[in-house]
């Protein structure tokens, strides 16, 4: 491993001296407006506004109190355009930034910015330490000033040899000096922080230089979970929390799947939810020449669905469990909930909804996760029309392998409901409620078309044939096995308007959960 360099090693003692400082303060909760543009449904500066439905996602917060008795400071970002308009992006609470403190009012006293030409605007940002004091904010520029003296009259005098020696040596070595200090000023800020040709936008380079690199160093990797063509999963330990995180890591080119992953998450109730894995944080990780797109949450140790039922059998009361939890999950992403405080959420579809994309707690209850690829229905916001087949093809449903997906919130649900079908399907396969013997764990369609079907196979199975996991006899000797396949069998309906919804598998299971079968 490459030796630390001194400079690093200076600093992180600094560091670490500033936090137990700091630590031996007494850090009362502070109070901050909240804002997140993302909630609104609009890109910075967009046109069609909802004004009333902005109105609600701005709301205080309390910066919750750490253990480490950490600062807590109230920050906004904004947009300046060149007719002086203000546009808000975000408002909130952070900690340990000591740019903030002693900060009454929310002022950015930056001199000389330019605005960006493509957008014809500045960002802008401003920090403070008082209750609610990030409500109104400004931009007062203070430029620096310097003092003109009066120049000397020196009479000229004959250049000697020596004379011309330090004129032409001393601009050069000048030059040089300013070089190599300048090579690396921007070697250091690379190991901090991502270079400008990471793809990240201003806002998201404000977010991490002002608060997330506070936390840089606070999420140690310790074991890789799993790896797959988009990206890694890692168990990791973080400073402030006794339980063991989840890291999945993207290399740059999933920009927009990280992206969407905090929108979704960042929809009112969606992290109060036990039916969606817990979520802490994204940030962006920089090692050397290597920028890397981080989201930081929930760690299970039983890990998917997939990998549990692939080692274990299930008992018909863990299996409704499972299952009851599973689409309690799916049917609160599908709904719009207005919690009049607490905000309005969007519905949402997952969209690759599948075992893999189900968790399984340690109690055997599930909760949904992997967002990357889902779509949130903002109310009197069109949905796009760019990519309708999408997803894990085996469990796409007929009208997506068809490429014939009507572009509305009703049938993106319905195709995670057929997926659902599956999943159940899975479930029931590894039951020992089942008459007949338990055979090894089975991934739908897998009999049919092996472990890596293409995408012509399975519009060949599930288009033209029709086909369908095989449902054996002996699961409907069992009362409740007999309700669960025709839960499974009306979710994975040919005709999708005649699919049934998440909510309603969760009433026909929760009949059988109050029963002794």
């Amino acid at each position: 491993m490459a030796k630390a360099p001194k400079n690093f090693c200076l600093m992180a003692t600094l560091f670490g001296i500033i936090m137990i400082a700091v630590s031996a303060k007494f850090v009362s909760s502070l109070e901050c407006e909240y804002y997140n543009v993302t909630e609104c449904g609009l890109k910075a500066g967009g046109a069609g506004a909802d004004t009333e439905f902005c109105k609600k996602s701005q709301r205080t917060i309390t910066c919750e109190e750490d253990t480490s008795s950490q600062k807590h400071s109230c920050w906004v970002a904004w947009q300046r355009r060149n007719d002086s308009q203000d546009i808000l992006q975000f408002k909130g609470c952070f900690i340990n930034n000591n740019q903030c403190d002693g900060e009454h009012k929310c002022v950015d006293k930056t001199y000389g910015k330019r605005s960006d030409p493509s957008t014809a605007t500045v960002t802008l940002f401003c920090c403070c330490s008082e209750d609610n004091c990030n409500r109104d904010f400004e931009w007062d520029p203070i430029p620096t000033t310097t003092t003109i003296r009066p120049k000397a009259v020196i009479q000229p005098q004959r250049p000697g040899v020596f004379s011309l020696t330090i004129v032409v040596v001393v601009p050069i070595m000048c030059a040089l000096f300013a070089t190599v200090a300048f090579i690396f000023h921007r070697r250091m800020q690379k190991k901090h922080f991502p270079s400008s040709d990471s793809g990240l936008t201003d806002e998201e380079n404000i977010l991490l230089d002002k608060s997330e690199s506070n936390h840089a160093l606070s999420v140690t990797l310790v074991e890789m979970k799993a790896q797959g063509r988009f990206g890694s999963v890692w168990k990791a330990s973080m400073a402030g929390n006794n339980n063991y995180v989840a890291v999945k890591i993207l290399p740059l080119r999933e920009k927009a799947s990280w992206r969407l992953e905090q929108e979704v998450y960042s929809l009112p109730l969606m992290c109060d939810s036990e039916w969606v894995l817990g979520f802490f944080g994204a940030r962006t990780h920089t090692d050397g020449d290597n920028s890397q797109l981080w989201l930081i949450s929930e760690y299970l140790e039983y890990g998917s669905l997939y990998d549990y039922l692939k080692g274990n059998v299930l008992k018909w009361n863990e299996l409704l469990k499972v299952a009851i939890t599973m689409c309690h999950g799916l049917a609160f992403l599908h709904e719009e909930i207005d919690n009049g405080a607490k905000g309005y959420k969007s519905a949402v579809a997952h969209r690759d909804f599948k075992s893999k994309n189900v968790l399984v707690r340690a109690d055997l209850t599930a909760c949904v996760a992997d967002f990357g690829l889902a779509q949130i229905f903002y109310p009197n916001k069109p949905v796009g029309t760019s990519h309708g087949q999408v997803g894990t093809r085996r469990y796409m449903a007929p009208e997506v392998l068809e490429g014939a997906v009507s572009f509305t919130r009703d049938s993106f649900q319905r195709i995670d409901m057929y997926a659902c079908g599956l999943v159940l399907w899975e479930l029931a396969s590894r039951c020992n409620a089942q008459q007949g013997p338990i055979g090894e764990y089975r991934l739908p369609f897998e009999e049919f078309t092996g472990q890596q079907p293409s995408l012509e196979e399975m519009q060949d199975v599930v288009v033209t044939q029709r086909k369908r996991p095989t449902i054996r006899n002996d699961w409907l000797s069992h009362p409740g096995m007999t309700v669960l396949v025709e839960a499974m069998r009306d979710a994975w309906d040919q005709d999708a308007e005649a699919r049934i919804s998440a909510s309603c598998i969760v009433e026909r299971l929760s009949v059988l959960n109050n029963k002794i079968m």
